[in-house]
């Protein structure tokens, strides 16, 4: 698995208005999986998104993947 990177800024965003975090979403991912689908936002064609399950809440998880 590719490592996961982050914007820290975004990240404290997340915890302050949404109370969740990468971290939460990096650790769905290794322990539960997840599906990808293409981002449903026709403005950002590049990224794809995370289907993951966080304290039964259902979230989309926007990324674009590199060459790493």
């Amino acid at each position: 698995m590719k490592p996961f990177k982050w914007n820290e800024t975004k990240n404290k965003w997340l915890i302050d208005v949404r109370n969740v975090s990468f971290e939460e979403v990096e650790e769905a991912i290794k322990e539960k999986g997840m599906k990808v689908i293409p981002n449903p936002s026709k403005n950002f064609p590049r990224q794809k998104a995370y289907v993951i399950e966080i304290d039964s809440y259902m979230y989309l998880v926007p990324f674009v993947e590199d060459s790493e």
